[in-house]
């Protein structure tokens, strides 16, 4: 992933779940004064992030242990995006606990940001259960892109810009929506059913609406005749 790095408040050794295998993979997690960035332990390349403000409620999933009983320790925990973007689960790798990387997350995010993180440890999903959830989850064939657009966008400094008591839509600063707004580069793809915004660095979905094939297909068309390049 290209773009500005930010630098580490914290760094753990943990263990992803990958859904295709089912498999606890090595890397490092590191909080940062605005997120979490996944970084893998060999190369050192960031291979995903979420901001604070990003983070959906419950932020933090606690995983029970396979034998679906509530601990921190030997399950895990899911971080959640906002914008319909997918969950990850980790487990704390040795030298550190579960515990210890939440606590930092929390404090992290309050102090920094001025967020407070929720944390659910009231559902009890083992890892094999978070699976088959995220299973459904899956893009299917209608998700196939039909065109897409390279595009900047315009951020508020809350979570998206409904519902924000007063909000300026004048453009602040740091390029964003108000005086504590800011921008960031985003992928817009048309599919069957849908206009999808993604990022461009890890392809991860931010944002989504569904809306009807007919309509879709007419918007494609008309993409298609006026930019061929689009949809190639």
């Amino acid at each position: 992933m290209k773009g500005i790095r930010i630098g580490a408040v914290a760094e753990f050794p943990v263990l992803h779940l990958r859904r295709r295998t089912f498999e606890w993979v090595p890397f490092k997690l590191k909080i940062t004064s605005i997120g979490v960035e996944l970084v893998d332990s060999k190369s050192g390349d960031l291979r995903w992030c979420l901001d604070f403000r990003d983070m959906d409620s419950p932020a933090i999933i606690i995983l029970s242990d396979a034998y679906g009983k509530k601990t921190t320790e030997h399950g895990g925990f899911v971080l959640c995006p906002l914008y319909g973007r997918k969950s990850k689960a980790f487990q704390a790798a040795s030298g550190t606990t579960n515990t210890a990387i939440i606590s930092n997350l929390t404090k992290t995010a309050k102090t920094m940001v001025g967020l407070s993180l929720s944390v659910d440890s009231s559902q009890s999903i083992t890892a094999a259960e978070y699976i088959k959830r995220r299973a459904k989850e899956a893009v299917g064939a209608d998700e196939t892109p039909c065109g897409g657009w390279s595009v900047t966008r315009l951020r508020s400094a809350a979570h998206g810009t409904l519902n924000v008591p007063g909000l300026s839509f004048g453009v602040g600063p740091k390029g964003g929506l108000g005086e504590h707004g800011d921008a960031v580069s985003r992928q817009l793809i048309l599919t069957k059913v849908s206009l999808v915004e993604r990022r461009p660095e890890n392809y991860e979905m931010c944002a989504g609406c569904y809306c009807s094939p007919v309509i879709c297909s007419k918007l494609s068309c008309s993409i298609c005749r006026g930019a061929p390049n689009v949809c190639n």
